[in-house]
């Protein structure tokens, strides 16, 4: 499922050193847009997610999936809504082993810190 929003989120393998990388990047359209439309947009995003992950059923992948990015969103959106993120770098999440092709992720969001 795609959906439109401020970021683009790809999965990397590294096979070389045995993992999975989540990568989120904020679009650079979204990236020039003034503060407060930044955090609006955001907020959107989240309830867009939340809307599609409920409209799936189960423990589909694909709703894990949504569930994951709305839990990076709601963490990002306090950092947003202070204006302390650069949003022209890329957040990194490492995920899990590569050794199965659909490896558990392993990243703790409640975890998840901005330095």
């Amino acid at each position: 499922m795609k959906i439109d929003g401020p970021l683009s989120v790809s999965i990397v393998d590294d096979d070389v050193q045995n993992k999975r990388t989540l990568e989120i990047n904020f679009k650079e359209e979204y990236q020039q847009l003034e503060s407060s439309l930044q955090v609006s947009e955001m907020k959107k995003y989240i309830q867009l997610l939340f809307q599609n992950a409920e409209a799936l059923q189960g423990g589909a992948a694909e709703r894990e999936g949504l569930l994951l990015i709305m839990q990076i969103c709601e963490q990002l959106l306090p950092h947003l809504q202070q204006d302390e993120l650069d949003l022209s770098e890329t957040i990194l999440f490492e995920m899990g082993l590569a050794t199965d092709p659909r490896p558990e992720i392993s990243v703790s969001i409640t975890d998840f810190k901005i330095n």
